[in-house]
This record gives structure tokens, sequence and C-alpha cells, in this order.
């Protein structure tokens, strides 16, 4: 095992929005991150999935050394900090941890709301998620919470 090497770390993330009509709106965001390093082990990986990065998937359940995702959302706002939304999260990742070697593109979609209440605002989500090939499940199906501060 060499004890010092050098790992270089590329992540980023893209959000974009698209007006239309007066409640609606269209939410571009692309995302992604590589680890390059010839020793990499397995707690150094990005943990991809869950509220934000691949709804659909069990968080922080796909451990990985590349990976990038695109979403589509459509939002229609009733409120100024509240909404509903229905989109799609499309994800490709590989893991290159020693000699082992992954890779897949897994797929999440599905519909949810943010409101804005006293405290902040809470973010429920329900999707269906796809991974390795295996068909949409109706009873595999993934609430997401999530909760913003507002002070």
């Amino acid at each position: 095992m060499d004890t010092r090497t050098t790992q270089i770390e590329i992540s980023g993330v893209f959000v974009g929005h698209i007006g239309f009509g007066r409640r609606s709106t269209l939410r571009l965001v692309a995302q992604g991150g590589q680890m390059v390093n010839k020793d990499l082990y397995t707690n150094e990986l990005y943990r991809v999935g869950g509220l934000k990065t691949l709804r659909g998937a069990n968080e922080a359940s796909i451990f990985c050394s590349s990976y990038a995702i695109g979403t589509v959302e459509y939002r229609y706002v009733f409120e100024e900090n509240s909404n509903f939304f229905l989109f799609v999260d499309q994800a490709w990742w590989e893991n290159q941890v020693k000699d082992r070697f992954a890779t897949d593109t897994p797929l999440g979609f599905g519909v949810g709301t943010t409101f804005e209440t006293k405290a902040g605002l809470f973010s429920l989500t329900y999707a269906l998620g796809q991974q390795f090939g295996a068909p949409i499940e109706l009873r595999a199906g993934k609430v997401h919470f999530g909760f913003i501060s507002l002070f």
C-alpha cells in the first residue's frame, strides 16, 4: 500500500430555471463528480442516492468514484415558496476501487411538493427508481422528506 498518493476530486452542479406561463417553471439540473486516484477505498467514494441526488434510490446507497446526474423537473408554483412538481432523474455512475469495476445507469421519477411553514420549507417526494435493468416496482417506491430552516 502506498501511503502517499495524490487524489484529485472534481465536482459541480448546474441549476437552471425556465419560466413559462404565470405559475409554471422547468427546472434543469446537471451534477456530477469524479475522483482520480489509483488507490481509492470505499470510504472515500461519493455516496449517491436520495433527496439531493437521485430520488427513487435509497439515501447514500450508491458508492461511486464518478457520477453524472441529469434532472428535469416541472414545477407548478402555487405560493412564493410552495410548489408541486413532477421529475425525472437520470444518472450514470461507475465505481473503480482497486481491481474492481462496476457501472450502471439508474433512473428515478416521481411527484412531490414543497411548502412553506413558519419554521421553514418542508419537502415531500414520492419516487420510483430502477437500477441494474431491474423492472420498476410500485412496492419499492421511496418517500423522501426534506426540511430547510428559514431564519
